[in-house]
């Protein structure tokens, strides 16, 4: 197959990956990401092991060494705390699956997999640029942006989450539906929780109608 230029709109950690996937396989890139600076926010991620093949074939070793690797993982009641059942997270995965199982704070996910682009092509990130609209002709893309520049490219990926401006542009608005469920994350630091929390298993607590699941990040220092 022929190189193709792929134009990525969003440089989080999906637009990013994306990049580096299709710069290896020896097409021409350029990300498009509208923030002046590549940032993530959040907390936690849970890799599991096919997300650790990938980061090892992205020659990304160092990342998967400093993941958090669960001893045991837990479930337990969310009343009492009774143990319901629990199983070996490190070794058994390793040895099933020909990967660990783990958990890696976001950011230095995305500070790893922006480092391996600019590695591989700094060129191909642009940072500043907000994504307007597209148009199609003759088998070339071509993509408008807020400060009126264009771009010509064979494909485009939307990579520009939840309220993705491409999705919204090429198929018009979707209202969210709610489903009734939210979730709430958070980091704590290990030093403020009781010694009896202070473990590197993995746990869910099981509730009526909720439950809360707890792991370690940064060396269990998080």
């Amino acid at each position: 197959m022929e190189p193709q230029r792929i134009a990525i709109i969003g440089g989080g950690i999906g637009g990013l990956a994306a990049a580096l996937a299709l710069l290896k396989a020896g097409h021409h890139v350029d990300l498009f990401e509208q923030s002046d600076a590549f940032e993530e926010v959040g907390a936690g991620l849970t890799m599991a092991p096919n997300a650790m093949r990938i980061l090892r074939h992205f020659g990304m070793q160092d990342l998967v060494d400093r993941a958090d690797i669960p001893g045991i993982g837990r479930v337990r009641a969310g009343e009492t705390g009774h143990i319901f059942t629990e199983s070996n997270m490190g070794a058994d995965i390793e040895t099933a699956f020909g990967a660990p199982y783990g958990f890696l704070h976001r950011a230095d996910l995305l500070n790893v997999l922006v480092a391996a682009v600019r590695n591989v092509d700094a060129s191909c990130l642009h940072l500043g640029m907000s994504f307007e609209s597209l148009s199609h002709e003759n088998e070339e893309i071509s993509l408008q942006f807020a400060d009126g520049s264009t771009h010509l490219c064979d494909g485009v990926i939307g990579a520009d989450g939840i309220r993705s401006a491409v999705r919204m542009h090429m198929f018009g608005p979707v209202p969210a539906q709610f489903t009734g469920n939210i979730a709430w994350r958070g980091l704590v630091p290990i030093a403020s929780l009781p010694d009896h929390l202070r473990h590197p298993h993995s746990a869910v607590w099981a509730g009526a109608r909720r439950h809360f699941v707890q792991y370690t990040l940064r060396g269990a220092t998080l």
